[in-house]
């Protein structure tokens, strides 16, 4: 019974750590970036622009409708296409410095550290060059008599014991 009572409580308690996250969630939601208000007035401000100039053309011309006024037609799409593309012009201005900010709060990233100077070669061992210098000679040799697949060999030979005295 014990045990019954607590997971129920555990499960309220979830719920309720569930409910108080969306909560804040949903509160986050209307927090803004000063871009964002910026951004959010100036497309008022346009529009309001916009509605304003309706409203004097229609105290200005009140009785008129726009049947067969082809002229007034057009003209209220050419203001209403200026304001459209002075809000767009606007807009992408603030969405720039806005993403120009952001890029610049971010952490710059480490310049790029210079360059490792190259590990010093030790001396090559007498013995292991006079070797390669024999594998050489002698894969040359073979080479001239033809027999490619011995050359070849002695080749590869010769490098691997380059590469041993890299390592020593």
């Amino acid at each position: 019974m014990q045990s019954y009572i607590e997971e129920r409580e555990r499960e309220v308690a979830e719920r309720e750590a569930a409910w108080k996250a969306e909560l804040s969630r949903r509160e986050l939601r209307w927090i803004k970036l000063p871009a964002e208000l910026k951004l959010m007035k100036e497309a008022a401000s346009v529009a309001c622009q916009a509605l304003l100039l309706t409203m004097l053309h229609s105290k200005t011309y009140p009785f008129r409708n726009l049947e067969g006024k082809t002229d007034l037609k057009i003209r209220a799409l050419e203001v209403v296409e200026e304001l459209r593309t002075k809000r767009a012009d606007k807009q992408s201005m603030l969405l720039l410095d806005a993403f120009n900010k952001d890029r610049a709060s971010l952490p710059q990233p480490l310049p790029n550290p210079p360059p490792l100077a190259p590990i010093p070669v030790a001396a090559p061992d007498p013995r292991t060059q006079k070797m390669i210098n024999e594998k050489l000679k002698k894969a040359k040799d073979l080479g001239e008599q033809g027999k490619v697949d011995e050359a070849q060999k002695a080749l590869e030979e010769a490098e691997a014991l380059k590469k041993v005295l890299h390592f020593l």
